[in-house]
């Protein structure tokens, strides 16, 4: 299993000491950049269209609503007729006035009530401009006549086409479109359109101004982040019935929406503004692009120095354990051992050679383990003169070279020389005694 597993760790730190090393991590990382750059891009651009979809729906659901609330005004209004077989202008002044329009039912210009042949009989506020006035005839226009039919046959709540003309001659008093719903004579059948024309006693009507009716309902902050176009049918020019805002040739998000009264089809379109475009501009795309590319430069960089600096370190080492082995080698050839020790009594050893062992019999662990120092192997009576010559080789300075006595583990003494040098820091201060110690008991 070793045998396996070294090659394959071997191979492993070769891939991350190599000189494609970098470069490899350089991609990796400009490509997760990048991937999150697109990822936090496309996730801002979606949270934008979540919100602009949530401010157009809340902005058709309020158009709805305001609807549904003039729609139940109405068929409260014929149940005041279904109830009552003489209902006077007093009591359809007290019923609308008991709605309270301006601030319940805004953005209308009236509540109103004609006969079958579309003359006005009550209107209020009485003398409202664009609704008409008791007596006046609105049949002239034919989107109205064709809207009052229509409610009539059905005797459903009846949303009129976009009106052009025939309410008044005043173009900014003119409406845009009015709500119907008939009422009939309760003592007679309205089950079949032929019975509900026979029955028909009226119609109960509210003409609008598209301006005002969208003003009263689009909320203030959701009206400056979206802009509305409201068509009558298909979206085209001529259908348009309100704009919020002048449109513009470009815009980063849009959408449509039908909305349906009774059958009858509004197109409501979205356009995002400017103000909401600005507000979902982010610069943290543009933080992650450059600042992550930046931050992967500087990745790449430390790993290239650091990469070379390995390369560096592994031929030093190669070297280093190239000159070992020559130092080992040498040294197995020396009639002696080489030594480095403290440069004072007891001159503690930090590395002695082999041969030490062959000179005194002491293994060389014994020294290196700090069990035994140098002093311990040489004579007792040559001690002094050993340190006298450390001593003037530190004065000079320069290399000493001294014949001493050698005492072996087996109590045999034998003659040496020690030769060697002292090693300085910067500072001056001796570090080591260097040398090499010879046996030349058999020249004495």
């Amino acid at each position: 299993m070793s045998d396996i597993r070294t090659p394959v760790l071997q191979w492993i730190r070769s891939c991350f000491s190599g000189k494609g090393f970098p470069w490899f991590v350089l991609i990796c990382m400009l490509t997760v950049t990048t991937g999150l750059w697109q990822y936090t891009e496309i996730t801002l651009i979606n949270q934008s269209l979540d919100r602009f979809h949530s401010r157009v729906d809340k902005q058709k659901n309020s158009i709805v609503n305001r609807l549904q609330d003039y729609i139940q005004a109405l068929h409260a209004a014929a149940g005041l007729f279904a109830a009552d077989d003489d209902v006077t202008r007093a009591n359809w002044h007290d019923y609308v006035s008991a709605l309270k329009p301006e601030r319940y039912l805004p953005g209308t210009r009236g509540f109103g009530v004609q006969d079958p042949l579309s003359k006005v009989v009550f209107i209020e506020p009485p003398g409202g401009a664009g609704g008409g006035t008791p007596g006046d005839n609105l049949n002239s226009a034919p989107v109205l006549r064709s809207a009052m039919d229509q409610a009539r046959d059905s005797g459903q709540i009846t949303l009129s086409r976009r009106i052009t003309s025939g309410l008044t001659t005043d173009a900014k008093e003119q409406p845009d479109f009015v709500l119907y719903l008939a009422i009939y004579n309760p003592h007679e059948p309205a089950d079949t359109v032929a019975a509900r024309r026979r029955a028909l006693r009226g119609f109960i009507y509210i003409p609008f101004r598209a301006a005002e009716f969208m003003q009263s309902v689009l909320a203030e902050q959701v009206n400056r982040d979206v802009v509305i176009n409201l068509f009558d049918g298909k979206p085209v020019r001529e259908n348009l019935l309100y704009s919020s805002a002048q449109d513009r040739p470009e815009t980063r998000y849009a959408t449509e929406r039908e909305l349906s009264v009774d059958g009858h089809i509004w197109t409501l379109q979205f356009r995002s503004s400017p103000e909401f475009e600005a507000s979902t501009v982010s610069r943290l795309p543009l933080i992650i692009r450059f600042g992550g590319m930046a931050l992967d430069l500087i990745l790449f960089f430390v790993l290239f120095i650091n990469t070379n600096r390995l390369r560096t370190i592994r031929e030093l080492t190669v070297r280093l354990e190239l000159s070992d082995e020559n130092f080992n080698r040498l040294e197995e050839h020396l009639s002696g051992a080489v030594f480095r020790v403290k440069p004072e009594f007891p001159w503690q050893v930090q590395y002695i050679g082999h041969g030490i062992e062959a000179l005194t019999g002491i293994p060389q662990e014994r020294f290196l383990m700090k069990e035994l120092s140098l002093d311990q192997v040489i004579h007792p009576d040559d001690q002094a003169r050993f340190t006298a010559a450390v001593t003037e080789a530190q004065t000079r300075p320069a290399a000493f070279d001294i014949t001493l006595r050698i005492k072996r583990e087996d109590d045999r003494i034998l003659w040496g020389n020690l030769r060697g040098r002292i090693i300085y820091d910067d500072a001056g201060t001796p570090l080591w005694l260097e040398g090499v110690m010879f046996d030349i008991t058999r020249f004495r």
